[in-house]
């Protein structure tokens, strides 16, 4: 499963709505279908740590999937990375299937610029 490394500066305290990444295959590339699809984001401090940061799925509206266009959006709340006092912190983006399958995984690093905040 090929993967591909995505960056997202996020400013602590302010809606984060992440650039739309479109996902694409064959020669020559096609947006892939994401309709009945569903996905995941999970974030920790480490590939190996067992304390999760923050989850955001299709499912709570942290994830939007455009179906035929193949495009996927993460988004938080300012609510939400208020309280981050982290600066990096790595990310696996799933999309899954219907059957709950992984098809593809997306490596993200999260960033906090020093200039938004301690």
């Amino acid at each position: 499963m090929s993967s591909k490394k995505i960056r997202l500066e996020v400013e602590r305290g302010i809606d984060f709505n992440s650039q739309i990444i479109t996902w694409k295959t064959g020669s020559p590339a096609t947006p892939v279908d994401l309709t009945g699809m569903k996905a995941r984001a999970v974030a920790r401090l480490t590939t190996d740590s067992d304390d999760v940061l923050f989850t955001l799925t299709t499912e709570n509206g942290g994830v939007t999937l455009g179906g035929t266009n193949g495009t996927i959006q993460l988004a938080l709340t300012g609510a939400q990375s208020a309280s981050y006092k982290w600066r990096v912190a790595i990310c696996y983006l799933e999309i899954l299937d219907g059957a709950e399958k992984i098809i593809k995984r997306f490596d993200a690093e999260v960033v906090i610029p020093k200039s938004f905040g301690a």
